[in-house]
């Protein structure tokens, strides 16, 4: 790092002058001549940020007189070396995400397609940070001929970072644990308070959550969706209606990534023998490890106790996504159920993670992954499924058979492609003749042509037949095995474009994530043209005064104003006429060191220490009292607003 500069940021005052997307003041351009990336293996440098808190950078890169550039974002772990590494086979989108590599946090790519030959141009630039001065240290940007060198040694400043509770020692806050022996005495404590009085629900829940005086609807005993005239319900197996106030991953994990980072641990103290099961190569649960010390083996059964107690207090009626199976299965409560795995990963992609849909195996493989189903097809809690969670086909500018052409996928759909312009245009040489092309270049091998409003409208077109055989199949294979519980969707991680969302007529519900201070007007439009209600997967607000380096997505001022955020978004959904549920994202903080990806958000109901954000839970429980008044136009959502924050990364 002695051959770096450091260079100093000065945020923002206040939200209103806050550094925004563009034009953060803090960029370093470079011009290059046109060629000089021929044939490069990647850009790399190295990156030391000082201090716990997080800011996200991007790397731009244009072609010559090129508007939109492609853009590869990220963020490090503060105190840190870290190696940024952009991959030449990134620049052509084929990809949206890339491993975290030691403290070189979730890089993304987004934006245009890049030729390499042809880059003129790049910065690199703060793209968010929170208010204050920081300083950061660059080497030199440099393009590299071969796969650059692995960083083997990375300097760790005011090192460790991680306490023996698993707890950011540069920080302090008001509930962080002294020591092991307070840590100790409060969980015992609070193991024993709910051993002796358990937490009851809101009283106006029936044995499911659902809303105990409402009419009830005729529907089988199984989970239904059913519009009212008025609004949209999911109906619970006794036949009320019922709202789906859920959390997700519920389970006994905080961890963090520890391979190459060693040096930030407490040097022998973390993991004693008797805790070696909580650790591996490349990740340590430190919240395991904090259970183990509590309760031997006993951990996970307390656990249990603790975390389900959390959610009843708080009046949840839902166990979200991700949530440990046999938690969910044995806490009596409705649970939704996240599909595994990847639909045959034997069949190729042809953009990102979208699948062959017109190989001959693609049906076969439907089938093989909807057999998950069969081991829950009779549970009565399972409200119903997840068939996948936001496809990284939905996060590209390019729609799928765009992006097919541009990457040069050349299997069946590629073919299927010639035949459905064919049948359009009379024969693929018209359509060769409209698009300004040969016939060949619409069948095989790399677009490298630029597609104008004409080729991109037909492509959106037939991306609507590949993304609709997709879920097409795939919903109806699903229902094959099981037909009492209901296909949730894919958690769309926004609105989709028109295109994209024809694709999803299938599904029982359209579910997706939303990250926004409130839910958005537009998911209105969206229930309306598919006819089925909207759920919400995921939603959070954070704070970064509570021992994390980021917010998450969602961020606010303090717990109190996390309380806050939590209210207005609930109660928002709840009175909107075409929502039937939003489960918030999670029960646990992530870890400082950052999980598989690097996310290391304070956005929990609980800490690494098992201690509950008070004013969170009192907030949420408040919200949980009144859920089906507001939901019935009884009474009015709560709107005291918090102070938001911008947030550092989305």
């Amino acid at each position: 790092m002695d051959q770096g500069t450091w260079w100093t940021c000065e945020g923002a005052t206040d939200r209103n002058d806050y550094w925004g997307v563009k034009g953060t003041g803090m960029k370093l351009s470079y011009h290059i001549e046109e060629g000089t990336l021929t044939d490069f293996k990647a850009l790399s440098m190295d990156m030391l940020l000082e201090g716990p808190e997080t800011i996200t950078f991007c790397l731009s890169l244009w072609e010559q007189d090129q508007d939109s550039p492609f853009e590869y974002t990220w963020f490090v772990l503060g105190d840190c070396h870290a190696r940024i590494t952009l991959p030449a086979e990134a620049l052509s989108l084929n990809k949206w995400g890339y491993p975290r590599q030691g403290a070189f946090l979730k890089p993304l790519c987004s934006g245009s397609v890049v030729r390499p030959e042809r880059v003129t141009r790049l910065s690199i630039e703060i793209r968010r940070k929170n208010p204050g001065k920081r300083r950061f240290c660059l080497t030199p940007l440099t393009a590299y001929w071969q796969e650059p060198e692995a960083l083997s040694k990375p300097l760790i400043l005011n090192a460790p970072l991680v306490d023996d509770l698993g707890q950011d020692t540069r920080m302090t806050w008001e509930n962080k644990c002294s020591s092991v022996n307070e840590f100790l005495d409060s969980i015992t404590e609070s193991f024993k308070n709910i051993s002796a009085k358990p937490s009851t629900p809101p009283a106006a829940y029936n044995q499911w959550g659902g809303h105990a005086v409402s009419d009830t609807v005729e529907q089988g005993n199984k989970w239904a969706t059913h519009h009212d005239g008025s609004r949209w319900w999911i109906i619970d197996p006794s036949g009320k209606p019922f709202f789906s106030s859920g959390i997700d991953c519920v389970g006994p994990g905080i961890s963090g990534i520890i391979e190459n980072l060693e040096q930030t641990l407490p040097p022998g103290k973390l993991h004693p023998e008797s805790l070696s099961s909580v650790r591996n190569l490349t990740s340590c649960n430190f919240l395991k490890a904090n259970l183990i010390k509590a309760f031997g083996h006993k951990w996970k059964e307390n656990w249990q106790n603790m975390a389900l107690d959390t959610l009843v207090r708080s009046g949840f009626n839902t166990i979200g996504n991700w949530s440990d199976l046999d938690t969910a299965r044995a806490s009596k409560m409705p649970w939704v159920l996240p599909l595994k795995g990847h639909i045959s990963p034997a069949i190729p992609r042809i953009f990102r993670d979208m699948p062959d849909v017109f190989h001959q195996d693609f049906q076969t493989a439907c089938a093989e992954y909807a057999h998950q189903l069969v081991d829950f097809k009779d549970d009565d809690s399972l409200i119903g499924y997840f068939l996948l969670n936001e496809p990284q086909w939905g996060f590209a500018q390019q729609n799928l058979a765009e992006g097919m052409l541009i990457n040069g996928y050349d299997g069946p759909t590629r073919s299927e492609l010639g035949r459905y312009l064919s049948q359009k245009y009379g024969s693929l040489e018209r359509a060769a003749s409209l698009w300004s092309c040969t016939p060949e270049e619409i069948t095989t091998g790399k677009w490298a042509e630029s597609i104008n409003d004409a080729v991109r409208k037909d492509l959106e077109e037939f991306s609507t037949i590949i993304g609709k055989r997709f879920f097409d199949l795939l919903s109806a294979a699903c229902k094959a095995v099981d037909n009492v519980h209901l296909n949730l969707g894919c958690r769309y991680y926004t609105i989709p474009p028109l295109w994209a969302l024809d694709t999803m007529v299938s599904f029982d519900v359209f579910s997706v994530n939303c990250n926004k201070e409130r839910v958005l007007d537009e998911f209105a439009m969206v229930s309306e043209r598919l006819q089925m209600p909207v759920m919400i997967g995921e939603w959070h607000f954070g704070t970064t005064v509570d021992g994390l380096p980021s917010s998450g997505i969602g961020q606010v001022a303090s717990q109190a104003d996390r309380g806050k955020a939590f209210r207005i978004y609930l109660e928002d959904a709840a009175a909107r006429p075409w929502c039937v549920g939003v489960h918030y994202f999670t029960l646990h903080d992530q870890h400082l060191l950052g999980r598989f990806d690097g996310e290391n958000y304070q956005i929990g109901f609980m800490d690494v220490c098992m201690k509950a954000y008070e004013p969170l839970v009192e907030a949420a429980r408040l919200s949980h009292e009144q859920l089906y008044d507001v939901a019935t136009g009884n009474v009015k959502a709560y709107d005291d607003e918090p102070l938001y924050m911008p947030p550092i990364f989305n």
